[in-house]
């Protein structure tokens, strides 16, 4: 086979019929490049973003000896970098080659931009190039006009929960994660670009908050402008002594697995339980006190969501009489008040009490009658978030001055007891929110009698004992547990078949193994699934568990909450694995399933690619590619497949298809058949099945092919097998990608990737740009069009406006250099455009052409478009007008496509706009209105059905200035199917 030459890269131009991204560049590149002539940058290649102008990639000169400070203070002088732009260190991993490869957060006066990354790439401590996003001054206010509590408000409101909903969301989310997220810092005050392009003037001031909701389970990380309180975006997170032995799984017959013999203990250990002693604020101000707090992540020290932590006394004899306990204590926790006003059953949210055991710490109840007494009667925390019920009194909210208290004893007389001090945190406010909240002190612990002393403690670590009493997972009796701590931090599978809460998840157990039990073989196939998945990462990418650190595997097997039964989802540290409908579905414990969303952590922890829409959809395909890879890992080359899921259904069947994602309907060209229109909501953009794309090109990539794809292009691709493939799309997603990365960039970088692993012009890399090429991301340049023909028909002293869109399809940049009409006096452009135009890498750029026709005749005239396409120079666009009768006003002329009627009233206007359409069937659709300028003004995403109107009120669009101005504007509206749009006059 002759190999197409990619040592010149070139852009492809493709037209489409869509709504997309406009990106002018009117500086450029040469002039730029010529201003580095002094800088350490002035032989590097440089690829410029033409939204920022400042480079988004930099490969240095061989000759270049910049180490990572070197590079990054040149960066920022040669560039003009805003002063006080920030590089702060997120990670960094090093390759097989010893080479390293450090990933930073950009921060701006201490505020982090959020999704705002730069990686260096370093071999012999030397930076060879850099690649990321830079950013120029932001321009919003800095100071928040809504403080935290306000913007939570919002969030609160924007997610229709109210605060008892949104503890018990994290309660719960915190409780399934066996405690690895708890604490995770919330409302943090970002800066946020969301969706828009990483300009300057794009960032927005917000409050991010870590939001979870109950029914269904969901979790979002949610952020709301800290100026007005509006949603600025919302992105799903959610997405779920050892012994070897064998076990018999599910799907896969006997395996090796391990197992425990221990039954693990429901306690953390002393330096997990914040109790200890320290000397600040002592009692009577010297010595040292027991003090239940966290001091390294708080100054002076503090607490996080839902602790429950105790200190305990060894046993003591009580004899005698006049027995009493005695201590001295302060406190500041979260202020009770409002918890009555969520549920009428407490009255306190975060507290402390003082318990009793008699049988050696089995069981314990809480000393009562207090002096001074106990402020609150019934503690949210105790009660709803550790599960104990209502009625369990304690101290709640501030006593800042060292006070004694006392309980009298004389009830337990000749009994043995131990003493302890509980606390107790919910999932909302803690010393995160008030650094003022500071925990609890205790000093001078004496039980007494009218004798003398029994026990007494004054701040020494003899006698007594930290512990955290969160219980993650119900014990249940058995000797031997799924659960095993040889890979990592740890791998616990969890039987959630029988209850509908964390409280109700058990252990698979036995009393003997091997594990061969019928009632354990979904939790044994889940078990042994998760160890290969841990054995996979490890040894072929060296990878200590998802998050490179060791991180726990926490699965839960026959998962049946919130409807969830027929799925499997990662939540962020923790997955799930739905029960199975029994019909369609068995259990979704499959190897390749397991293998998908423990995969999805890995992403999490390395590109953090964003849950919407393209990058998204490189989330999802990402999974499917380890998860396939996984499936060929455990049973080997000859059983594994390209299918994903295959096993769980109960007939034939797969949920998507590698090899042929079209069979699941699902693209395998990009923007081609079955392509998911990503400006819509659901499944966040299409994540589930613009993934075929990628997926796709993987497949190609290690096994080879040949064949056409959707715009008509032949290919014939040199596999390069799967070890291989495998290895350039994991350095591609843990040292390339960033978390808004597109498909563009997934192709530019996994050549990059096969070029670092293999060399520049070896097959692999080669295979790589020919696999992008089957799947519709280009090398080198083709000028295609998806349409050559728009129609119009508009009545006569009236206009037709349709949307075209000019979408680079490649991986490189592209001049627009001439618009052409064969009848410019009928048809034109809106909005005129200042030429040469630049596309950037898989943006595009969109125009409305206009038809005002003069008389009622036939119009057929033509578009002709040039740009710097050396192969297609020029592109014709077919234009076929009808003028019809005249018209007066304007009242709605717009000849609605078959199926779908649009109507729009009063027209013209001044305040009020209603907008009535009818659906043949149900559909997501966007109304948006935009001035002629094709600035928005306004946008509406949602499902809808049937015949409904959307009332607008102009002098309330967001954006007041232009929404003030009288004048033309365009309003369309959009299907999954067809674009139909409106001219509207605002008086």
């Amino acid at each position: 086979m002759k190999l197409r030459s990619f040592l010149s890269l070139r852009p492809l131009l493709i037209f489409l019929l869509s709504f997309l991204h406009l990106s002018p560049l009117p500086v450029r590149a040469q002039d730029l490049k010529a201003s580095l002539e002094q800088t350490a940058f002035s032989a590097a290649a440089i690829k410029w973003n033409p939204d920022t102008h400042l480079p988004s990639v930099i490969k240095l000169d061989a000759s270049a000896s910049l180490n990572e400070d070197d590079f990054l203070t040149n960066l920022q002088k040669a560039f003009e970098l805003p002063a006080h732009l920030q590089f702060v260190q997120q990670k960094e991993s090093t390759g097989p080659r010893g080479d390293r490869h450090i990933r930073y957060k950009l921060h701006y006066k201490g505020l982090e931009l959020a999704r705002t990354q730069y990686i260096l790439h370093l071999k012999e401590d030397r930076v060879t190039h850099a690649h990321g996003q830079l950013v120029g001054e932001p321009t919003v206010e800095l100071i928040p006009t809504l403080d935290k509590k306000e913007a939570y408000q919002y969030a609160l409101s924007h997610l229709g929960l109210n605060e008892y909903e949104a503890k018990q969301g994290g309660a719960q989310m915190s409780h399934l994660s066996f405690g690895s997220d708890a604490g995770k810092e919330d409302g943090l005050l970002l800066l946020s670009s969301a969706f828009e392009d990483k300009k300057p003037e794009n960032y927005r001031l917000v409050y991010s908050f870590d939001m979870t909701t109950m029914d269904p389970l969901r979790r979002y990380d949610v952020e709301i402008d800290a100026h007005s309180g509006e949603l600025v975006a919302k992105y799903p997170t959610l997405y779920n002594e050892n012994i070897p032995t064998r076990g018999t799984s599910l799907y896969n017959g006997e395996v090796d697995i391990v197992i425990s013999d221990t039954i693990f203990k429901s306690e953390w250990p002393d330096n997990e339980a914040y109790w200890h002693l320290d000397e600040w604020n002592a009692y009577q101000g010297s010595g040292t006190s027991w003090w239940m707090a966290d001091t390294d992540n708080f100054t002076p020290g503090g607490y996080e969501n839902n602790w429950h932590v105790v200190l305990e006394t060894d046993p003591i004899s009580l004899s005698g009489s006049q027995l009493q306990l005695a201590f001295h204590h302060r406190y500041a926790m979260e202020d009770p008040d409002g918890a009555s006003d969520f549920n009428s059953n407490y009255d306190g949210w975060d507290g402390i009490n003082v318990r009793i055991s008699l049988d050696g710490g089995s069981t314990w109840e809480v000393l009562t009658e207090p002096v001074p007494a106990y402020t609150c009667n019934s503690l949210w925390s105790f009660g709803a978030i550790h599960m104990e019920g209502t009625g369990i009194p304690g101290w709640a909210g501030r006593r800042d001055v060292w006070t004694q208290v006392s309980f009298d004893l004389s009830d337990y007389i000749n009994e043995t007891v131990n003493i302890r001090f509980d606390f107790a945190s919910d999932a909302g406010y803690t010393s995160v929110d008030d650094n003022s909240l500071f925990g609890w002190q205790i000093d001078e612990i004496e039980i007494r009698n009218s004798s003398g002393t029994l026990y007494t403690n004054s701040g020494n670590s003899t006698n007594i004992h930290a512990y955290s009493k969160i219980n993650w997972v119900g014990n249940i009796e058995g000797k031997f547990r799924l659960r095993e701590t040889t890979r990592g931090g740890g791998i616990a599978t969890i039987n959630a078949e029988n209850g509908l809460g964390f409280s109700d998840y058990v252990d698979f157990v036995q009393d003997t193994y091997p594990f061969m039990s019928a009632a354990n073989q979904v939790g044994v196939g889940i078990h042994w699934a998760s160890e290969q998945t841990y054995d996979y990462f490890l040894e072929t990418f060296g990878r200590n568990s998802y998050d490179d650190d060791g991180g726990a595997i926490i699965t839960y097997a026959d998962w049946k909450e919130d409807d969830e039964i027929n799925n499997a989802f990662w939540a962020g540290s923790f997955a799930a694995y739905g029960l199975g409908d029994g019909e369609v579905y068995g259990s979704w414990g499959a190897i390749d399933v397991v293998g998908h969303e423990i995969s999805h952590g890995v992403t999490d922890h390395s590109a953090n690619l964003v849950y919407h829409r393209e990058s998204g959809a490189l989330n999802e395909s990402f999974s499917d590619i380890f998860g396939a890879a996984v499936e060929f890992f455990a049973e080997g080359r000859d059983k594994g497949d390209w299918l994903m899921g295959e096993d769980i259904y109960k007939d034939i069947g797969s949920i998507r298809s590698l090899l042929n994602p079209k069979a699941r309907f699902d693209p395998d060209t990009y923007l081609g058949e079955y392509w998911f229109n990503t400006i819509n909501t659901h499944d966040n953009g299409g994540v589930h099945t613009n993934s075929g794309v990628q997926n796709h090109w993987f497949y190609l990539l290690s096994e080879g092919g040949s064949g056409e794809n959707d715009d008509g292009i032949s290919f014939q691709i040199t596999g390069i097998g799967l070890d291989d493939a495998s290895a350039i799309a994991y350095r591609n997603l843990t040292h390339y990608l960033l978390p808004d990365s597109r498909y563009v960039d997934a192709a530019t970088y996994s050549i990059q990737a096969a070029e670092d692993l293999f060399g520049e012009n070896s097959q692999q890399a080669l295979s790589v740009m020919s696999a992008w090429e089957a799947v519709g991301i280009y090398m080198d340049s083709r000028l295609m069009t998806s349409d050559t023909l728009l129609q119009f028909e508009s009545d006569l002293n009236d206009s037709e406006y349709k949307y075209l869109s000019l979408l680079n399809k490649s991986i490189e940049s592209l001049n627009i250099t001439e618009f052409n009409f064969s009848d410019p006096d009928h048809f034109t452009l809106q909005p005129p455009q200042v030429l040469p135009f630049q596309l950037n890498a898989g943006d595009s750029l969109r125009l409305w052409v206009v038809f005002s026709p003069e008389n009622d005749s036939l119009y057929d005239e033509s578009l002709i478009i040039e740009s710097s396409d050396p192969l297609h120079p020029t592109q014709t666009i077919h234009l076929s007008g009808l003028g019809t009768g005249v018209t007066t006003g304007l009242s709605d002329n717009y000849q609605s496509q078959p199926g779908i009627e649009l109507s729009v009233s009063p027209n013209p206007f001044s305040e009020q706009l209603l907008i009535s359409y009818a659906l043949p069937r149900p559909d997501y659709i966007t109304i948006e209105i935009r001035d002629i300028t094709g600035k928005l003004l306004y946008q509406l995403t949602r499902e809808a059905s049937g015949k409904e109107t959307v009332e607008i009120i102009w002098s309330s669009l967001p954006n007041k200035s232009h929404a003030a101005s009288g004048g033309i504007y365009l309003l369309s509206l959009r299907t999954s199917t067809q674009v139909l749009v409106k001219k509207i006059v605002k008086q």
